[in-house]
């Protein structure tokens, strides 16, 4: 019996984000993170216009099949607004549902314990 059999042809995937507030810009802000939470793999693309009108960098490499995408205002505010956003790297044609593996809360956790001493406001749904 294959893998695919066993999880009733479902593809499990990661999902989250998480929205906050900074004085941080997106460059300096990407380095934090990537030292921070992601071992020290870079945000890169700010160049590459991932978003229309909206500045994004992006880790280059999937981390567990997932893209881990920094977007957010940049400048247009007294505080930048940012999504961390985490979603599949790429999906496969051949399964018939998809598992999302929201990981929201872990997130949250994790902003909460590592960034207690850095510029960030969480910004929670009903403050959107």
């Amino acid at each position: 019996m294959d893998l695919k059999q066993l999880n009733n042809d479902k593809y499990s995937i990661l999902i989250g984000s998480i929205n906050f507030k900074s004085k941080i810009k997106i460059e300096e802000l990407g380095n934090i993170l990537s030292e921070e939470l992601f071992s020290g793999l870079k945000f890169e693309g700010f160049n590459e216009s991932i978003y229309e009108e909206i500045p994004a960098v992006y880790i280059k490499k999937p981390i567990l099949n997932s893209k881990i995408i920094l977007s957010g205002t940049n400048g247009f505010d007294e505080d930048n607004w940012y999504q961390l956003l985490i979603e599949p790297w790429e999906l496969p044609n051949d399964y018939l549902t998809i598992k999302k593996n929201n990981i929201n809360n872990y997130l949250l956790d994790l902003f909460k314990k590592k960034f207690k001493n850095y510029d960030f406001k969480i910004i929670y749904d009903e403050e959107q």
